[in-house]
């Protein structure tokens, strides 16, 4: 007997030890892989294969079935929280709106910390001196010590010297005697003690003082931020100073003080003014905050009813679907044949039930009633591939697949499936 070796299918023999013997080193690989042909027999069982693979692929269409459930489900949740993101998102924009106004009236005088109020009121003076009175040395003396917080030098008047407050609280009477001392150390005899938002013990909204023989000073209390009314007492105090100051004056002093005295009477009227002005501009703030309520309200109601308007027409148009399913594509006949079939449905399911039954019959499926069970087939064929019963829940199910749809609500939406399910079968 001649055996030839093919080294393409073997080439592990090329790597054989030398000092093996290769005659007996392969007839034992012989006699081994003989005896293993003997042992081995491959069976082949077509329906114990098909019934593997029939548990599989509904083990698989379960597994899909509940996927899109979860599916369903998870898109369901989605948009909740989506609504949700939505108001809260609306919310946190309202909110940063509010912290926009309170960034702006802190901006425009209400800080917290005193030396920031201070320097908003302090420009705020500086900026309308320097527009209002172009000839005038408007000199900030905040820094020094002593000297108030702004400086009025004019050539055709006395010099002015001006004290700002922007507090929250009410000024103590301490502020106004500093000053005075500041108008005696700097020799000016005339000054301007303005309150932006708080009330001065003491004083009057609008008076004049006068202390120390020659010194007057003008009191300005609670005026807001209205820079009229600070400019009104830049320039009295300027006609006061040119009638006391005025050395070829032969204006006797008792006349002098009158004509003060008369001006003073004159201020002392323009705290109605002011009070007037605070009315009306508080009620302008109201009716300024209610028209943006209002209009958020409507922007607000405007959007939730276009929603509800979009949703509306979308159950109306389902609806009208729903309802003009059952002429969709059947004759008299078949309509007359459904009917038919109705006789056993209880009168509240009818309408329903003919929705279901004419789908079923658009798709080119028989239907024969059977007690409270309708038994579905294809056309022109005995076996029995589906059965809708219409006792209790309205359940349509395929029965080779052991799946089952709940119909029992109007969306039917879960037909499309079971339709794509029977055109596989």
């Amino acid at each position: 007997m001649h055996l030839e070796l093919d080294l393409k299918l073997n080439p592990w023999i090329e790597n054989l030890q030398p000092h093996i013997d290769i005659n007996q080193h392969l007839n034992k690989l012989l006699n081994i892989g003989f005896n293993v042909m003997n042992q081995i027999t491959l069976t082949q069982n077509n329906e114990q294969t098909n019934k593997f693979i029939d548990l599989y692929s509904k083990h698989n269409e379960q597994k899909i079935d509940n996927l899109c459930s979860h599916v369903v489900q998870n898109t369901s949740n989605i948009n909740e929280r989506l609504s949700e993101i939505e108001r809260k998102t609306t919310k946190t924009i309202d909110s940063n709106h509010e912290k926009m106004i309170e960034l702006v009236e802190k901006m425009t005088g209400k800080m917290k910390t005193s030396a920031s109020r201070g320097d908003i009121g302090e420009n705020f003076i500086q900026e309308g001196l320097e527009i209002y009175f172009p000839n005038d040395e408007v000199v900030r003396t905040s820094g020094a010590a002593h000297e108030s917080d702004i400086q009025l030098i004019s050539e055709d008047s006395a010099n002015i010297i001006i004290e700002s407050k922007n507090y929250t609280s009410v000024v103590q009477t301490k502020e106004i005697e500093k000053f005075k001392k500041d108008m005696i150390r700097t020799n000016m005899s005339f000054g301007i003690f303005i309150s932006f938002s708080s009330k001065v013990i003491g004083k009057k909204n609008m008076e004049i003082e006068q202390f120390n023989n020659n010194m007057c000073i003008l009191y300005l209390i609670d005026i807001g931020f209205s820079i009229d009314l600070i400019v009104l007492g830049i320039n009295v105090m300027k006609r006061i100073s040119k009638l006391i100051c005025d050395s070829k004056s032969v204006i006797p002093r008792s006349v002098l003080n009158d004509k003060i005295n008369s001006v003073i009477n004159i201020v002392s009227k323009l705290p109605e003014i002011l009070c007037l002005m605070s009315k009306t501009k508080s009620t302008l703030l109201t009716e300024q905050a209610n028209i943006k309520k209002s209009l958020d309200s409507i922007h607000s109601e405007y959007i939730t009813t276009e929603a509800y308007i979009k949703n509306l027409i979308d159950k109306v148009k389902e609806e009208i679907d729903y309802t003009l399913s059952f002429f969709q594509e059947i004759d008299k006949e078949t309509r007359e044949d459904i009917e038919e079939l109705l006789e056993i449905v209880d009168e509240k399911k009818k309408d329903h039930i003919r929705i279901i039954l004419t789908q079923l019959l658009i798709h080119n499926l028989s239907i024969e009633s059977d007690g409270n069970v309708f038994n579905i087939r294809r056309e022109n064929r005995k076996e029995i591939i589906s059965k809708l019963t219409v006792k209790g829940k309205i359940r349509l199910n395929i029965l080779v697949k052991n799946i089952e749809f709940d119909l029992s609500k109007k969306d039917l939406s879960s037909l499309d499936t079971y339709f794509a399910i029977i055109e596989k079968i």
